[in-house]
């Protein structure tokens, strides 16, 4: 059961459960839900919160068995999902490229700040994209379904 991985990860890193909770950007009631069994397997999303939090791999996260179950659950990004990645970013940047569009405390951002930044809103990028497709996807589509 995930439950009692996650409960064992908790004690490795000395904090609880609600605090990893917190911590990771995941809720505590779909702790509570692993819990009482009512969610037995995390998404995608929540594996990779999970194994930056602990420092671990998504398959250190979780048995192998379940890995290969939650791999054909998690959508994959395809080479124009890439494209539009790349797009948005490039149209995100250009916009907060401006003499006076990014600056602290009166001073224009560095070069390093600003790459931190590039990297960021990439990630964000392709965390929305990936939660776009998990999201609305109809059932109908979705690969490695069961039953299917």
């Amino acid at each position: 059961m995930f439950y009692d991985r996650f409960i064992e990860l908790c004690r490795k890193k000395c904090v609880s459960p609600s605090r990893a909770a917190i911590e990771a950007g995941i809720s505590k009631s779909l702790v509570s839900k692993w819990k009482n069994n009512a969610a037995a397997e995390p998404s995608g999303i929540v594996l990779k919160k999970l194994s930056d939090y602990f420092d671990i791999t998504v398959s250190e996260l979780l048995d192998e068995s379940l890995t290969s179950t939650v791999k054909e659950k998690t959508p994959t990004l395809t080479a124009k999902d890439e494209r539009d990645i790349a797009n948005d970013l490039e149209n995100a940047l250009n916009k907060l490229s401006g003499e006076s569009a990014l600056m602290f405390d009166g001073e224009p951002l560095d070069d390093e700040t600003r790459e931190l930044l590039r990297i960021s809103l990439e990630n964000q990028f392709r965390m929305a994209k990936i939660i776009a497709k998990e999201k609305y996807t109809p059932k109908k589509y979705r690969k490695g379904k069961k039953g299917e």
